[in-house]
């Protein structure tokens, strides 16, 4: 049986494959054809886009990281089972890095081009993909072959296919010379606040958090300046703090004490306390642009909205949630007329 991240999904494929060679894909989609297919990679999504219940291929072994000069820049062309925390280290290794990442380096990169995955301050990485190599059945034969795609609406499509237009087989993309990004922590009353900050710090992210309702901004911008000598301890405070310690608390509060007004009290008193403001510290990009946030199992759903439309969705979010906790006349009669 397999069970993917977030524990929602569980499938018993008949057929389970985990080929070495792009040739093995091909054979196996000729030993396959007119049969159901599905690719996974690690198996973050909790969506049923990965179910199989027949064939499945898991293409880890394809996990090559090439790169070569083009135009006097630096081209790579990646694996699609290659995990993002392998392709950091061969990328470092030359100097190199991504165009964009997301919070976490444990998926497959061909999953997480496939899903959208977003950008930490920057588009979503499939944005970045300028090649992705497919194995599809050819149209006319019927016999399975190996396109290269890198222009007009089939790329568009393939950078976020979720599996529909093909076998994914490896991505290319341009990579960027390793870069240093310095954080600072900040705590927002408003919305309209956060939004000014980005002026000057364009790779920011920040969260509503709950029951307090104001904002802590993780506020980022790229430098060119040395590493701060304490990046070590400050990425220590945010796994210890941020990684681990809040996950730890709401697992106490919810499934021991079982106490909602405690979950509550933590959030609306206690974690502002926890969030040390006002500390610049510069780092290299992929210690600073992720988390290690596959520690704790979560079920996580990723919504792209305008900017126009931001404060309206993160209202709306918050009627969710206080309803959720008990308000029941929480949900404005508005919000409820267009559910």
């Amino acid at each position: 049986m397999l069970q993917n991240f977030g524990g929602n999904l569980a499938f018993h494929p008949t057929h389970q494959y985990t080929p070495h060679s792009e040739a093995e894909v091909l054979e196996i989609l000729s030993r396959h054809r007119g049969q159901r297919i599905k690719v996974v990679g690690r198996l973050h999504s909790w969506s049923e886009a990965a179910r199989s219940d027949e064939v499945l291929l898991d293409l880890r072994h394809l996990n090559e990281v090439v790169t070569e000069q083009r135009q006097n820049r630096a081209w790579v062309r990646v694996g699609a089972g290659c995990q993002i925390k392998k392709l950091l280290v061969d990328l470092e290794r030359k100097g190199l890095t991504t165009p964009s990442l997301g919070l976490i380096t444990e998926q497959a990169i061909a999953g997480a081009v496939s899903t959208g995955t977003h950008g930490s301050g920057r588009h979503s990485l499939s944005h970045y993909m300028d090649e992705v190599r497919i194995a599809i059945y050819d149209p006319v034969t019927g016999e399975p072959v190996v396109r290269t795609i890198t222009e007009g609406p089939e790329l568009w499509a393939a950078r976020c296919s979720i599996g529909c237009l093909g076998v994914i087989l490896s991505v290319g993309f341009w990579a960027r010379p390793l870069y240093r990004v310095e954080e600072c922590l900040a705590r927002h009353a408003t919305l309209e606040d956060v939004l000014r900050a980005e002026v000057d710090t364009p790779l920011q992210q920040f969260y509503l958090v709950p029951w307090a309702w104001n904002y802590l901004g993780q506020h980022r911008r790229e430098v060119d300046a040395p590493r701060s000598s304490l990046a070590w301890l400050y990425g220590l405070y945010c796994f210890l703090a941020f990684d681990i310690g809040i996950h730890l608390v709401v697992l106490l509060l919810e499934r021991i004490l079982r106490s909602r007004w405690a979950i509550q009290t933590f959030f609306r008193h206690v974690l502002p306390w926890t969030v040390i403001r006002g500390w610049k510290v510069v780092d290299q990009s992929d210690r600073l642009l992720v988390m290690e946030h596959e520690l704790f199992r979560h079920i996580e759903i990723e919504v792209f909205v305008k900017r126009s439309v931001l404060s309206e969705s993160l209202a709306f979010a918050q009627e969710l949630l206080r309803h959720f906790a008990g308000e029941l006349d929480a949900i404005r009669e508005t919000t409820r007329s267009r559910l």
